[in-house]
């Protein structure tokens, strides 16, 4: 439908429909988010909107693995940073500490300030940005507020974060290395 111009102002309501249930941040309202992402999927298949990051927050927040898996499968080389935390985060419910490790580095390395927002080191602010950039602390701040349900349904995978070195240094370039089994995953910063 994306390609179908008069379509297009529908899909975007879509993703603001998504956006406003999923604010509510009840597993009702992030039920309802889903099933109107699933729908803009349907009607946008590449996603020009990037409502698959906050969808695959949702899906995690709500336990709905197998669907995150199909979600992250369908955008298996996908840089957008949401679907590469998501990954992080999937494997840490499912499979581990260990699993998370292989995949944490590159998420890090992709935008090094996601990480103090995603372990609750840096608080997010509160209104709204008109542009992200790429690798700034817009594209953090957007990632971590799109899986905020699957962080809040998930505080060991906060916690671990931290113990890995959750960014505390202003400019997300201070990320220390972990200790135990993540030791050396994140390099500190030089």
């Amino acid at each position: 439908m994306w390609h179908e111009p008069e379509a297009r102002p529908i899909v975007r309501a879509m993703a603001a429909l998504a956006t406003a249930h999923g604010a509510l941040g009840t597993p009702e309202s992030d039920d309802r988010a889903i099933a109107v992402a699933e729908e803009m999927l349907r009607w946008d298949g590449e996603d020009r909107l990037g409502i698959r990051g906050p969808l695959v927050g949702w899906y995690l927040g709500r336990g709905r693995h197998d669907d995150a898996r199909a979600l992250l499968a369908r955008f298996e080389d996908d840089g957008l940073l949401p679907i590469m935390w998501g990954r992080v985060l999937l494997a840490f419910i499912t499979e581990g500490e260990e699993a998370a490790v292989k995949l944490l580095s590159a998420a890090v390395a992709r935008n090094p300030h996601a990480i103090g927002y995603l372990s609750g080191v840096k608080k997010l602010p509160t209104g709204e940005f008109s542009t992200i950039e790429v690798g700034g602390k817009t594209e953090a701040i957007d990632t971590a507020d799109s899986l905020e349900p699957a962080m809040r349904a998930n505080p060991a995978f906060r916690k671990w974060l931290r113990a890995v070195g959750g960014g505390g240094a202003g400019s997300g370039a201070g990320v220390v290395a972990g200790t135990g089994a993540v030791a050396g995953v994140i390099s500190p910063a030089k």
